[in-house]
């Protein structure tokens, strides 16, 4: 018996038409819907396995699973079980590196700009 997806859910899966890739300057031919299958195609992206994988990579880290089994520090490489306990170790993480919110923005004028 397979689980039926949660509605707020999207789902990939093959787009058996001719279509080309629906990203901003991409001439591939599309072979993936994003969407919903029980919901009407219009309202699918269409993506080829290009642009798919790109998609993928660009996830946030707490969404992204190591094939099942956890949640990735990006810095340390740790694994969690949760998105909150990774939240939680980013925190803290002595890998991450550091923005000190004390530092002075240098204001980026020419040289010469306010001497008149």
């Amino acid at each position: 018996m397979s689980e039926k997806p949660r509605v707020d859910q999207a789902q990939v899966f093959p787009c058996p038409m001719y279509v080309r890739c629906q990203v901003f300057c991409c001439n591939n031919m599309g072979q993936h819907y994003i969407g919903r299958k029980d919901g009407p195609l219009n309202m699918c992206l269409v993506v080829c396995d290009d642009c798919l994988e790109t998609i993928k990579k660009s996830l946030t880290p707490e969404k992204q699973k190591d094939s099942g089994e956890g949640y990735i520090c990006d810095y340390c490489g740790k694994l969690f079980k949760n998105p909150q306990a990774l939240k939680t170790h980013l925190r803290w993480c002595k890998e991450k590196p550091e923005i000190d919110g004390d530092q002075e923005i240098e204001s980026k004028e020419p040289d010469g700009a306010g001497d008149e």
